[in-house]
């Protein structure tokens, strides 16, 4: 029997985060998201107010069109990253992971987890949830987040950090997006402290950039070039 969108879904998350993937699997559908379809053919979420009207997530008319447009003046180069909040469908995930180039990480945080699990049950996002550089983080607890972006941190601070969030999410589901937001500023703001650690520590700065694969520069020039950039866009 042919597996439906949500278990090839499932499947593919489990291979990656067994854990995210039983969460998900006990969830019910949730209340109050709608899913319709844009004009261009594309599934969109909508959001049924206490007035009884709908709030679409994406826009009507053209929706690819639109996220290409979102993300054209962005770069993500191989020796970058991007932290994306808010996966919504994925379509805009999608976007970057066809625009980025080799080894270009991204991150992408879902804390509604309601929406990842209807994303799932929407659309086919297994090359996205299978591809090795993108990771996934959902719902409350971004801990794991913390550990992957410290395990990261010399591209970060070598590269530039793309930090995307996608206002439609934000403003529908405002404080669970504020508590993620908060995790994540206190997260970047750990991570500039054990940056200027590593500046002030020849011994770990050198054991690190031996293991670090795409810089090759000896380390006095390394130091002169590291900083930690963030390009904070909102969608």
């Amino acid at each position: 029997m042919e597996l439906n969108s949500f278990e090839k879904n499932i499947e593919a998350l489990a291979r990656r985060y067994p854990r995210l993937a039983k969460n998900i699997r006990e969830l019910p559908p949730p209340h109050g998201i709608v899913v319709k379809q844009s004009n261009d053919g594309l599934p969109i979420f909508g959001v049924r107010r206490g007035d009884g009207q709908e709030t679409f997530l994406y826009d009507r008319l053209n929706t690819r069109q639109k996220i290409e447009e979102d993300l054209k003046s962005l770069m993500f180069k191989a020796e970058d990253a991007t932290l994306f909040l808010g996966f919504g469908l994925g379509y805009h995930v999608e976007e970057i992971a066809r625009r980025m180039e080799l080894d270009h990480q991204l991150f992408v945080v879902e804390p509604c987890i309601e929406i990842l699990r209807l994303a799932l049950a929407c659309r086919d996002l297994t090359a996205i949830l299978g591809h090795e550089a993108i990771h996934l983080f959902a719902g409350r607890d971004l801990t794991r987040l913390h550990e992957m972006l410290e395990y990261h941190l010399l591209r970060l601070v070598a590269g530039q950090l793309n930090n995307i969030t996608l206002s439609p999410l934000r403003a529908t589901f405002a404080q669970i997006y504020a508590e993620a937001e908060d995790q994540i500023q206190k997260t970047l703001l750990h991570l500039k402290l054990t940056y200027r650690h590593l500046l002030e520590n020849d011994v770990v700065l050198k054991n690190v950039l031996s293991n670090a694969s795409f810089i090759f520069i000896p380390l006095e020039k390394f130091r002169v070039l590291l900083r930690f950039q963030f390009l904070d866009s909102t969608l």
